[in-house]
C-alpha cells in the first residue's frame, strides 16, 4: 500500500484530529499567563491531557452510530454526503466557544489548570519575594547603593534589612525595577516578554517615578521619627504620613513581584536558569518545592517503554498506543492514591480512603481501555461489547496499585524501607494478576480472542509493582531539597513541614583545601524553624553564609541573634 493510499484512507482522521489536537492545546493556555505558572513538565503533560481527553470525545462523536442518532434527533438530512471526522472537528470548535459548552470547558479546563498548579505558582513566587527572602550579595549591594545614591537618596535610606520600613520596601522596589529593565535589551524570551507586557511595565515605571519624589520628603520624617520614637500611633503627622507611603510601597512592591515572578516563568524554561534568575537579583526561593510531579513523569516514560517493548515482544496488535494506555492507568492510579491522602479524612479513616482510591482507579482504567479500543475500533459499540467481556479486569490492577500506593506511602521516612517496600508491591501485583488473568481466559473461553499467559503478566505486574514501591513512597515522604552556591561553597537546603512550622537544615558541602584528601569539607549546620517555608530557606541561607563569611575572616552582615556554630564537621 503507497502513501497516496494510506491518506487516501485516513486524511479525513488525520485533518480532523490535527484541527482538535491544534485548537484545543492552544486553548489550554487561557488566560495567556497560565504557561508561566507552572514547571514545563508539568504544564505539557495537563495540557496533553486536555488535548487527549478532546480527542477521545471527537473520535466518539465522529463514529457513524452516533452521528447518524444525533443527526436523526436534529432531523439532518444528506448525512452520507458529510466527511464526519471533518465534520465532527469543525462542529466542536464551533460549539465550545457557545454556551452552555463554554462553560463546561472552561471548567474542565480549570480543574486540569488547578492540577497543574495554575496560576498558583506565579502567586506563591510573588509571595516568597515579598517574604523574607531578599539576600542580595555584595555586587549586588554595592550597584544598588550607587543607583539609589545618584537618584538622590541618602546613604542613610539605604536598608537591605527584612523589615517592614520605607527605607528596606525602596531598596528593594529599586532592585525590582532595576532587574526588569534589563529585560528590554535582553536576548532571547526576556525582551519578548517585555514588549509584550509594555503596558503594565510602563505603568509600574510611572508609579514608581512618582513614588521617587514622594519619598525623598518622607524619609528624612522617617529617620527622625524613629530616630525619637515620636511616630506611635494613628493621629499623630509622621505616623499618618509614613503609613501612607508604606501602603503605596507596598501595592508597588506586589505589582513588581508578580511582573518579576510571571517574567521568570515563562522566560525561564527550566529549574535551574529560574533559580539563577532570582539569585542574580538576590532572591533566595525554592523555585522547585517539590519533584514528586517531575519524578512521576519520568517514571511513567519508563512504564511506557516497558510494557511497549513486552507487548511488541509478545506480537500483540498496536504495542504502542496500548502501552501507553497502561502505563497512563498506572500513573493515574499513582496519583489519585496521593491526592486521595491530602482529604481531611485520609488520616482518620485510611481504609475508607484506600477503598475510594481504588474505586477511583479501577473507574479510571476501564474509561482508559474503553477508550483504547474506540480508538483502534473506531466503533463504541464493539468497544462497550469489549469492555464489558473482557476488558475491565485490568482495572482490577489500577486498582491495586492504588491501595498499595496508599498503604506504603504512609510509613516513616526511612531509606532503608524501600527494598522492602518494592518487594512488598511486587509480590501485591503479582498476587493480583493471577485473577486478572483467570477473568480474561474464562472470558475469552469460546470468543474470538487469545488471553495473555499467566506467566508474562505475573511476571510484568511483579516488576511494575516493584519499580513503584522502590520510589513513589520515597519520593513522596522525601523533604524539599533546594541547592545554592555562595563563595565556593555549596549549600544543600532540606525543609521538612509540620503542622504549625517549617524546619530547614542546611549541608555545607566547601572547596577542597590544598593537599587535604579528597574529601571536601563537610559541615551540618543548626536548624531553622519559621513559620513558612520561604522564610525559612532563606533564613538557613542567612545563617550559613554568615558562617561562611566568619570561617573566612570576613565581617558579616548583621543576623538573628540564634546564628548558631555547625553541628557537625566532616573532612
Amino acid at each position: 500500500m503507497t502513501f497516496l493510499d494510506i491518506w487516501a484512507a485516513n486524511h479525513s482522521h488525520v485533518l480532523g484530529g490535527l484541527v482538535i489536537a491544534v485548537t484545543s492545546y492552544t486553548r489550554f493556555n487561557t488566560p495567556p499567563t497560565s504557561r508561566s505558572s507552572t514547571t514545563w513538565a508539568r504544564y505539557h503533560c495537563v495540557a496533553a491531557l486536555y488535548t487527549v481527553a478532546l480527542l477521545f470525545t471527537w473520535l466518539l462523536f465522529s463514529t457513524p452510530d452516533v452521528i447518524a442518532a444525533l443527526a436523526q434527533h436534529a432531523s439532518v438530512k444528506d448525512l452520507e454526503r458529510l466527511d464526519l471526522p471533518i465534520y465532527a472537528a469543525v462542529v466542536m470548535t464551533v460549539v465550545v466557544g457557545l454556551p452552555p459548552f463554554a462553560a463546561i470547558d472552561a471548567r474542565v479546563r480549570a480543574r486540569l489548570q488547578e492540577l497543574a498548579r495554575i496560576p498558583w505558582e506565579a502567586q506563591r513566587l510573588s509571595a516568597a519575594l515579598r517574604a523574607r527572602t531578599w539576600l542580595p550579595d555584595d555586587r549586588s549591594q554595592e550597584d544598588i547603593r550607587l543607583a539609589l545614591k545618584e537618584a538622590g537618596v541618602d546613604e542613610a535610606d539605604v536598608s537591605f534589612s527584612s523589615e517592614r520600613t520605607p527605607q528596606a520596601l525602596w531598596t528593594r522596589i529599586t532592585a525590582l525595577q532595576r532587574y526588569i529593565g534589563t529585560w528590554q535589551t535582553r536576548r532571547g524570551l526576556f525582551s519578548g516578554f517585555y514588549f509584550a507586557n509594555a503596558a503594565e511595565i510602563a505603568d509600574l515605571r510611572a508609579e514608581y517615578e512618582r513614588l521617587e519624589e514622594r519619598t525623598r520628603s518622607v524619609f528624612p520624617i522617617a529617620r527622625a521619627a524613629r530616630r525619637n520614637a515620636t511616630a506611635v500611633g494613628p493621629g499623630n503627622l509622621e505616623y499618618e504620613v509614613v503609613a501612607g507611603l508604606l501602603g503605596h510601597l507596598e501595592r508597588l512592591q506586589k505589582g513588581l513581584c508578580d511582573l518579576v515572578s510571571r517574567g521568570i516563568l515563562s522566560c525561564g524554561r527550566t529549574s535551574r536558569s529560574r533559580r539563577d534568575e532570582f539569585e542574580a537579583i538576590g532572591f533566595m526561593v525554592n523555585v522547585t518545592p517539590s519533584r514528586l510531579f517531575d519524578n512521576l513523569v519520568g517514571l511513567y516514560l519508563v512504564l511506557i517503554a516497558i510494557y511497549v517493548v513486552v507487548l511488541k515482544m509478545a506480537g500483540r496488535p498496536s504495542p504502542g498506543p496500548t502501552g501507553i494506555s497502561i502505563a497512563t492507568t498506572y500513573a493515574v492510579a499513582i496519583v489519585i492514591a496521593l491526592l486521595m491522602k491530602r482529604t481531611t479524612w485520609a488520616t482518620a479513616l485510611p481504609v475508607t480512603n484506600y477503598a475510594v482510591a481504588a474505586l477511583a482507579a479501577f473507574a479510571f482504567g476501564c474509561l482508559s481501555s474503553f477508550a483504547l479500543n474506540v480508538l483502534t475500533t473506531l466503533d463504541v459499540p464493539q468497544a462497550w461489547q469489549a469492555l464489558n467481556s473482557r476488558l475491565w479486569p485490568w482495572g482490577i490492577m489500577s486498582a491495586g496499585i492504588a491501595t498499595v500506593v496508599g498503604w506504603t506511602s504512609e510509613r516513616d521516612d526511612r531509606v532503608s524501607l524501600r527494598r522492602w517496600e518494592a518487594l512488598e508491591a511486587a509480590a501485591a501485583c503479582a498476587v493480583l494478576a493471577v485473577p486478572v488473568v483467570w477473568l480474561l481466559h474464562d472470558a475469552c473461553r469460546g470468543a474470538a480472542c487469545i488471553p495473555p499467559p499467566y506467566w508474562r503478566v505475573v511476571t510484568t505486574a511483579a516488576v511494575t509493582g516493584g519499580l513503584i514501591g522502590y520510589f513513589v513512597p520515597t519520593w513522596y515522604r522525601s523533604p524539599e531539597v533546594m541547592t545554592t552556591e555562595y563563595a565556593g561553597w555549596r549549600l544543600m537546603v532540606s525543609v521538612t513541614r509540620s503542622e504549625d512550622s517549617v524546619l530547614a537544615v542546611v549541608d555545607a558541602i566547601g572547596p577542597r583545601a590544598a593537599g587535604a584528601s579528597r574529601v571536601a569539607r563537610r559541615l551540618s549546620l543548626s536548624p531553622v524553624e519559621e513559620p513558612c517555608t520561604d522564610d525559612a530557606i532563606a533564613e538557613a541561607v542567612r545563617r550559613a553564609r554568615t558562617w561562611i563569611d566568619r570561617s573566612r575572616g570576613r565581617p558579616a552582615a548583621p543576623t538573628s541573634p540564634a546564628d548558631a556554630p555547625p553541628l557537625a564537621a566532616v573532612g
